[in-house]
């Protein structure tokens, strides 16, 4: 008897598990509280970004990085896991691109909760290990006539 309600028991949970959809929600509010926007000069743009983590039904997240070089926050977007491309969430300038897709994304990223920094991972597409990019450096740094470097980010 004992046999037959211990297996009900691991039955369930497994069940539970497996309706349990994969989530970075936690990881990316960590993300931006604790490494991209923190402090006191961040905390109205924290807010905004927080805020609208909390009004979307998406469970999972992507940070962009202003770039390769400089891993600063620009965007946050939504990735639903079946699709290809992220849709834009929130972000801090008017240049955030609406939707990335791969195919102009320089480096993906994971971020360590541990160390709080992202860290690059080998990847050429946006995968539930995905927490942050960054665009292509040609994309962020175009050049304009002369020598001068103009940031679009």
């Amino acid at each position: 008897m004992e046999h037959e309600s211990s297996s009900t028991a691991t039955t369930s949970l497994s069940a539970t598990k497996a309706s349990k959809k994969p989530s970075n929600r936690k990881l990316i509010q960590n993300a931006l509280e604790y490494t991209l926007l923190a402090g006191g000069s961040m905390e109205r743009d924290r807010l905004a970004a927080l805020q609208a983590m909390t009004l979307s039904t998406c469970e999972n997240f992507i940070v962009l990085l202003k770039s390769t070089r400089e891993l600063k926050f620009r965007a946050l977007y939504e990735h639903h896991t079946d699709r290809q491309h992220v849709v834009k969430l929130f972000a801090l300038t008017p240049n955030s691109p609406p939707v990335l897709t791969c195919d102009v994304i320089g480096q993906f990223f994971k971020y360590n909760t541990g160390k709080k920094e992202f860290t690059a991972i080998d990847s050429r597409s946006f995968t539930m290990r995905t927490d942050a990019c960054a665009l292509k450096d040609e994309i962020v740094f175009k050049k304009k006539s002369g020598n001068t470097i103009a940031r679009l980010l």
